[in-house]
């Protein structure tokens, strides 16, 4: 899997952080206790005393006594138990004093045996969904999907069948492509059709399933998309060479798992439109990372604005073109908010 630096460094700085927060935690308890415990500093104390004298005997290379040993064991021993009774008088959990740790199972480091902790998988996900420049993803889900609202009763271009049995194939399509995603597999979607007809609920359910997994998802608008493009053209070197340089945004659009561009056709048209754009599919193509492109234009009104070459990158396998409701044209809402 693909994450950018700053997905890398934020989870860095957040379990240094926690470490700080657990020895600021730590040192607060104890000045607590020793403040409001009467007897718990001089225990404290003479606990340290006693350690200090074993590890100075150990230091210097005398040998003490078996006896020796079992007297200083003791003697921590009875300590100990004293302190937990002088915190049990106080109505303090004994074990207050205890290293503190935000997650008891990985101690804060992120990692529990060489494999991700729990806890670094959820702030994983969290920082996809903030990297991923999606909104309102409680509503853009599989889950919210109302399939009554695709009516039966109109018909689509495709043989007859209508616009829900369309939609239903559709949709588990896209069930199926988010369960099976995977960062060594560039499978990539066109999705096309008609303003108001979900592809862009479509993309965001597919984005939601796939960050829930732990992939980066990246998601833009056309217009935001070119904007980077075109503030980034030093990025690229000239026509015959396909690489692009270290920048950091560029690194956005090309390392990300899957990278949606929404509304493709309705960014503002340059002299250099189709040029930027093959050279973020290719690009993303060579390091086989997966594309999800939505529009309201068909393949051939996409030929016209990007040229032969750029469509038949886009259609090229591995992509699967896939048109939403075939020229049917109606608004649909998910969610709570729908009129």
């Amino acid at each position: 899997m693909s994450y950018p630096n700053e997905i890398k460094n934020e989870i860095d700085r957040h379990y240094s952080f926690l470490r700080s927060e657990n020895v600021r935690i730590e040192n607060e308890r104890r000045a607590q206790v020793f403040e409001n415990v009467a007897g718990y500093r001089e225990l404290a104390a003479e606990q340290a005393r006693i350690s200090s004298q074993a590890a100075r005997a150990a230091l210097t290379g005398a040998n003490p006594s078996a006896e020796m040993q079992a007297e200083l064991a003791g003697q921590l021993k009875q300590l100990a138990a004293r302190k937990k009774e002088l915190l049990r008088q106080n109505s303090i959990p004994e074990d207050y004093l205890e290293p503190y740790h935000h997650c008891p199972l990985c101690k804060d480091t992120g990692f529990i045996n060489g494999a991700p902790c729990s806890c670094s998988k959820q702030l994983l996900i969290s920082l996809l969904y903030r990297y991923s420049n999606l909104t309102a993803l409680d509503e853009q889900n599989f889950d919210k999907l109302d399939m009554s609202l695709y009516p039966e009763h109109i018909k689509s271009a495709n043989g007859g069948w209508s616009v829900r049995d369309v939609m239903e194939q559709i949709v588990d399509f896209c069930k199926n492509y988010a369960e099976d995603f995977s960062a060594e597999d560039a499978s990539s979607l066109l999705i096309t059709g008609n303003t108001g007809t979900s592809k862009t609920f479509l993309s965001s359910c597919i984005a939601r399933r796939v960050m829930d997994r732990g992939f980066s998802v990246l998601y833009l608008s056309a217009t935001d998309a070119f904007t980077i493009l075109r503030q980034d053209t030093w990025a690229f070197k000239d026509d015959e060479d396909d690489e692009t340089l270290g920048n950091e945004q560029m690194k956005m659009l090309t390392d990300c798992d899957l990278m949606i561009i929404d509304d493709l056709g309705t960014e503002p048209e340059t002299a250099h439109t189709s040029s930027y754009f093959f050279r973020l599919i290719n690009e993303r193509l060579v390091k086989k990372k997966s594309t999800i492109l939505t529009s309201n234009h068909t393949p051939g009104q996409l030929r016209r604005t990007y040229t032969e070459r750029v469509v038949d990158r886009i259609t090229s396998a591995p992509y699967t073109h896939l048109c939403t409701t075939d020229g049917i044209d109606f608004n649909v809402r998910h969610g709570a908010n729908r009129p």
